[in-house]
This record gives structure tokens, C-alpha cells and sequence, in this order.
């Protein structure tokens, strides 16, 4: 048991993060207005890229992975959970009244997951498009 602890390490840039990564990180520009990215790595095990507002609050992340444990990493509590289909891809969208702030899903080998703030969950819409844009 216990919580794990991992070192990151922010980089400048997308393709310094791809080369320390080993693998490449497709992202959207921006994830509703919000287009400051940061990039982060936790070597050998997981790609980070945290959208920030101009105050520097980290409103969304988007995690890659070739681990499957993003789901036992996130120790959030939720009050919805559903398993939806977004073409043909299953993701577990989790969240409350309807909004999600989570969402996880596996595509070419890869682990994925969409993080959001509390009081910036995305709709459902939003999450089927973004999933779309990642790879």
C-alpha cells in the first residue's frame, strides 16, 4: 500500500519531453482557451503535459503512459463513474453531476488520461473531442 512518489522533471519543450520520454505526445493547442503547456516526465514511465492559466494554476493534464496504472495512481474521489464508447475506444469518464474530471483510456499500446481541476470539469462532448486530438 501506501501513495507512490515520483520525481518529475519539467522540460522547455515538446520534443525535449518526446526525446526524454522515448515516445512521442500529440496534444491539442489548447483545451478550452487555455494554451499554456508545460511539459513534464517521469523518466521511463510518465509523459505530462499540464495546460496552465496565466496565473500559472495548472487547469488541465493530460498523461501518457506505457503502464497501466493511471487508475490506481489517481487517488481523487468521484461521484459518477461510466464506461462510454468514444469511436470504438472504451474510456472511464469520472466526475459529478454529469461533468467530467477524469477521463482514462488505452489506444496503440499507450495509457492516457485527462485530469482537470475541480471546478473546470469539461462535458462529455468536450472529452470525445480532445480524445480525438491525443495520441
Amino acid at each position: 500500500g501506501g501513495r507512490r512518489s515520483y520525481i518529475y522533471v519539467q522540460l522547455k519543450s515538446a520534443s525535449q519531453a518526446d526525446k526524454s520520454a522515448n515516445f512521442t505526445f500529440a496534444v491539442p493547442d489548447s483545451i478550452n482557451g487555455v494554451s499554456n503547456k508545460e511539459y513534464w516526465i517521469v523518466k521511463d514511465y510518465i509523459y505530462d503535459v499540464r495546460y496552465t492559466d496565466d496565473d500559472g494554476t495548472v487547469e488541465y493534464i493530460l498523461h501518457k503512459c506505457e503502464r497501466n496504472d493511471l487508475e490506481t495512481a489517481d487517488t481523487n474521489t468521484y461521484r459518477q463513474s461510466n464506461i462510454v464508447d468514444v469511436d470504438g475506444i472504451e474510456v472511464t469518464e469520472k466526475g459529478q453531476d454529469d461533468l467530467v474530471q477524469s477521463a482514462t483510456w488505452s489506444a496503440h499500446g499507450y495509457y492516457y488520461q485527462i485530469l482537470t481541476r475541480d471546478d473546470n470539469m469539461l462535458d462529455v462532448d468536450t472529452i470525445a473531442a480532445l480524445i480525438g486530438q491525443i495520441g
